[in-house]
C-alpha cells in the first residue's frame, strides 16, 4: 500500500511539475532565444583564441593552420611542461567554431570550459612560470633609478574539496608595493594606477637587472611576506567567526 501511494505521489508530481524544455520551446521561447544568443555571442569573441595562442607559445606548443577555423597542435622540442593537457602526445586538431566542431568528429571544440583550457590555466596558476615580471615605470614624481617591488599573494585555504571551506575563505589576492625603504605603498598606489604607467622591458635587459638587484630584492621580498602575513591571518580570523 505504501509503495503504491508513493508511486501515485511521484506520478502526480511529474504531471504537475515544470517541463523546462517545453517552457523554453513555448511560453519561455524568449528566454531560450536569449540563451542561444548569449552562447553565439560568446563563440564570436576573440579573447579565447588570443589567450590560447599566448598559452601555447608560453608552454612550447606549436600551432599551425589545418584549415579554415582549425589548428593543429603539437608539442615542440621546447615544450616546458609535459603535463600540459594537450590530450595526445602526437598532437590534436582544434577549432573555436561550434558548427565546424559539430560536423567534424576529429576536431576538439575549444571553449573556456574545455579541459585543455582549464588545465592550462591551472598550470599557470600553480606553477612558477610567468609569476615574475620586470617593467619600466615612467613617472616624473619618482627619482631616476627608483626600484619598486610589487608582490601579489593568494590568500586561500588548502583542504579537501568535500569540506567546502572555500565558502568561508574564498581565494583573494593580497598585494603590497614596497619602496627602497620597505614602505608599503599599496594603499596609495592601486594596481591599475601602477599598471597604466608601466612599459615593457627587453628580456635581456630584465635578466641583467635581476642579476644586479638580486641582493637588494631578496630581503625586500622577505619583508613583503612579513607585511602580508597579518592580512592573511585577519582573513582567517574573520572566516572562523562566520
Amino acid at each position: 500500500y505504501e509503495a503504491r501511494s508513493e508511486r501515485e505521489r511521484l506520478e502526480s508530481e511529474l504531471h504537475t511539475g515544470r517541463d523546462r524544455l517545453l517552457e523554453l520551446n513555448s511560453g519561455g521561447a524568449g528566454e531560450g532565444e536569449a540563451l542561444v544568443e548569449d552562447i553565439l555571442e560568446q563563440d564570436d569573441q576573440f579573447s579565447l583564441p588570443i589567450y590560447m595562442e599566448t598559452l601555447f607559445d608560453a608552454f612550447g606548443i606549436d600551432s599551425e593552420d589545418h584549415s579554415e577555423n582549425a589548428l593543429i597542435l603539437k608539442p615542440s622540442e621546447k615544450m616546458l611542461d609535459a603535463s600540459f593537457p594537450l590530450g595526445d602526445d602526437e598532437g590534436v586538431t582544434i577549432t573555436y567554431d561550434r558548427n565546424q566542431a559539430l560536423s567534424r568528429e576529429d576536431m576538439q571544440f575549444i571553449t573556456w570550459e574545455h579541459p585543455m583550457v582549464q588545465g592550462g590555466m591551472d598550470l599557470v596558476l600553480s606553477g612558477s612560470m610567468g609569476n615574475t615580471a620586470v617593467a619600466l615605470i615612467k613617472n616624473k614624481a619618482l627619482k631616476p633609478g627608483t626600484v619598486l617591488l610589487e608582490l601579489i599573494y593568494v590568500s586561500e585555504v588548502v583542504a579537501p574539496r568535500s569540506l567546502q571551506l572555500g565558502r568561508y575563505l574564498p581565494p583573494a589576492a593580497l598585494r603590497c608595493l614596497l619602496d627602497a625603504n620597505g614602505n608599503d605603498l599599496s594603499s596609495r598606489v592601486s594596481f591599475n594606477t601602477l599598471n597604466d604607467q608601466l612599459e615593457s622591458v627587453p628580456r635581456a635587459s630584465a635578466n641583467k637587472f635581476i642579476q644586479a638587484q638580486r641582493d637588494q630584492l631578496t630581503p625586500r621580498i622577505n619583508a613583503g611576506e612579513e607585511k602580508i602575513t597579518p592580512k592573511h591571518a585577519e582573513r582567517v580570523a574573520e572566516a572562523q567567526r562566520r
